[in-house]
């Protein structure tokens, strides 16, 4: 029985893009590992580089891994591209305020608007170019 996904994003700086989901989208940092460590860490330190963290926002849960760190987990990854391969689709209760409150702040890339099945959606893209629609309905 499957019971949750989570997905893990490939990044080339891990505190960067966390800087981003965290001043931008609001989301807080569940536990990190810094660069070349197993230690497990729940507070961050700015002036130590991380290899992996999770955050989380509400019911939404992501992971965010360096290309080097997954690499040595998984050293298939050790080529693969930062970015741009795969699009996160995020559901909200207050697609409105949402908008209004990110959209001088990220990249947008698709402004808000209402599909053709009938939800609103806008798009952005993160720090490390990875495409999230965020959607809810009218």
């Amino acid at each position: 029985m499957y019971k949750k996904l989570t997905a893990n994003i490939i990044v080339s700086n891990v505190n960067g893009i966390l800087d981003f989901y965290e001043k931008i989208l609001g989301f807080s940092l569940v536990m990190a590992v810094p660069e070349g460590s197993q230690q497990v860490v729940t507070v961050r330190d700015k002036t130590t580089l991380l290899g992996f963290a999770i955050i989380r926002r509400d019911d939404v849960e992501l992971m965010l891994q360096s290309r080097k760190s997954l690499a040595n987990e998984l050293p298939s990854f050790a080529g693969s591209p930062v970015g741009t391969s795969f699009t996160l689709y995020i559901q909200t209760d207050d697609i409105e305020a949402l908008y209004k409150g990110i959209k001088d702040k990220s990249a947008i890339i698709e402004d808000l608007h209402t599909t053709f099945y009938g939800a609103r959606e806008f798009c952005i893209r993160d720090s490390g170019s990875n495409v999230l629609t965020f959607a809810g309905s009218q």
